[in-house]
C-alpha cells in the first residue's frame, strides 16, 4: 500500500546519501567527467532547492495562517470581512511581488503543459487529480529525502 510506497522511497533516499557518501570524491572531480561535474553537483542541488523550496512555502503557509487565526480572534469583524471583501485591482497588483508571482505561475503552467503533452503523447487519460498531485506530491518527496537523511546520518553515527 502507501504506506509501504512511502518506506521504499525513504530506503532510496537512505541510498542515494550512503553512495554520495562513499563516493563523495567523485563529486566536482574533473577526472570523472559529466558525472562528478555535472551529474552529481546537479542531484545534490536540486535536493537542495526541493527542500529550501518546500520548507518556504511551508513557513509561508503557517506563517499565513496563524495570522489569519490570530486576526480572526482578535479584530472584531475581521473574519466576515475577509469573506465579504475583495481587494481591488491596484491592490491586488500592488500587494505581489510580481516578479516571483509571475516565475511561479510560468513554472506551474509550463509543468502542467508538460504533462498534458505527455498525456497526449502516450495516449494516456489525464486525471485532474494529477494537478493536485503536482501541488502536493514535493511535500512528501520531501518528507521522504529528510527521512532518509535522518536514517543516513543515524547509520554513520553508530558506526
Amino acid at each position: 500500500g502507501m504506506a509501504g510506497l512511502f518506506e521504499q522511497r525513504v530506503r532510496w533516499a537512505h541510498g542515494f546519501f550512503l553512495n554520495t557518501f562513499k563516493y563523495r570524491r567523485l563529486f566536482l572531480n574533473k577526472q570523472y567527467s559529466l558525472l562528478g561535474m555535472f551529474q552529481l553537483p546537479l542531484m545534490a542541488g536540486s535536493l537542495v532547492l526541493l527542500l529550501a523550496s518546500t520548507s518556504i512555502v511551508l513557513y509561508s503557509t503557517i506563517s499565513s495562517l496563524y495570522k489569519f487565526l490570530v486576526h480572526s480572534l482578535t479584530i472584531e469583524g475581521y473574519l466576515r470581512s475577509f469573506f465579504t471583501s475583495f481587494p481591488s485591482i491596484t491592490q491586488f497588483v500592488f500587494g505581489l511581488d510580481l516578479r516571483l508571482t509571475f516565475m511561479i505561475y510560468v513554472s506551474l503552467g509550463a509543468g502542467i503543459v508538460f504533462l498534458l503533452l505527455v498525456h497526449a503523447r502516450t495516449k494516456e487519460r489525464f486525471w485532474p487529480s494529477t494537478v493536485f498531485l503536482i501541488l502536493v506530491l514535493p511535500y512528501f518527496i520531501a518528507i521522504q529525502w529528510v527521512l532518509g537523511f535522518f536514517s543516513f546520518v543515524r547509520k554513520v553515527a553508530a558506526k
